[in-house]
């Protein structure tokens, strides 16, 4: 009895959920297709109808309704079908993009660093090694990096590794960059980071060491981006590997254009 009472206030909570996120998506994109035809004189009509698909997948992802999405014209089994299948699906394409990353090396020089323009395309992430006695950061060089990877709109994440590079937890750009701004704090940080004191580094704020994998269908990595309030994922391959990063937009974008296929 009470089991099923708890699932019935999860049910609702997450359809309260659902629905305010729905609205306030619908409103601001109703307010921009305003002022981008009244100021700009932009048609959009296309936008319309992208404008009220977006919110029902959005709600049905997280509601939990996804399965009850039903239409004539098979609409519900071409959204099925892009919802579940898995992110490395579109490898090739946008739903997992290939990240880059400067050499460690260079990366602590910001002379060097500047000579290597990154592809804008691709999100730009710095990953870091953890027990990295024979050559440790410091502050100094960590900050260095952060000043050249912040000039760049595409950087999204702080990785860090293991000895053998395998992915063990992240942080969004802006919170590592908060992190080492503070002496005492940075300082702290930095130490642990050289000793490889992964479980001390997992206690930070923001440090994040759940993921999706390639594997990992496309609603599955939006109900995680969801439910972390997050705009991308890391995501990871079979061995344990950095594979890309999975953005909110390029997902939904892919649903949608199943839709309109």
């Amino acid at each position: 009895m009470m089991k099923e009472a708890f699932d019935e206030f999860l049910k609702d909570q997450r359809e309260q959920r659902a629905i305010v996120l729905t609205l306030s998506f619908l409103g601001g994109g109703f307010l921009t297709l305003w002022f981008l035809k009244e100021f700009l004189g932009i048609a959009t009509d296309g936008i319309l109808i992208a404008m009220i698909l977006l919110p029902l997948i959005i709600y049905l992802v997280v509601s939990g309704r996804v399965s009850e999405l039903k239409t004539p014209g098979g609409l519900e089994a071409k959204f099925k079908e892009a919802a579940q299948s898995n992110v490395s699906a579109a490898s090739e394409t946008v739903a997992v993009e290939d990240v880059q990353a400067l050499a460690e090396g260079e990366m602590l020089f910001k002379s060097i660093v500047k000579v290597r323009t990154p592809d804008p395309t691709k999100p730009l992430v710095l990953l870091l090694t953890i027990g990295k006695s024979d050559a440790p950061y410091s502050r100094e060089n960590l900050l260095n990096a952060m000043d050249v990877y912040e000039q760049h709109r595409n950087f999204k994440f702080v990785v860090f590794r293991d000895a053998k590079e395998k992915f063990v937890c992240y942080m969004m750009s802006w919170a590592f960059r908060g992190i080492i701004d503070k002496a005492a704090l940075g300082d702290e940080f930095v130490e642990l980071l050289n000793s490889g004191a992964t479980g001390e580094l997992l206690r930070y704020p923001n440090m994040v060491n759940e993921t999706i994998t390639t594997a990992t269908s496309n609603i599955d990595a939006l109900k995680a981006m969801t439910e972390k309030n997050i705009e991308a994922l890391v995501v990871i391959d079979p061995k344990g590997m950095v594979a890309g990063v999975c953005e909110r937009e390029q997902v939904l974008s892919k649903l949608l254009l199943n839709l309109a296929g």
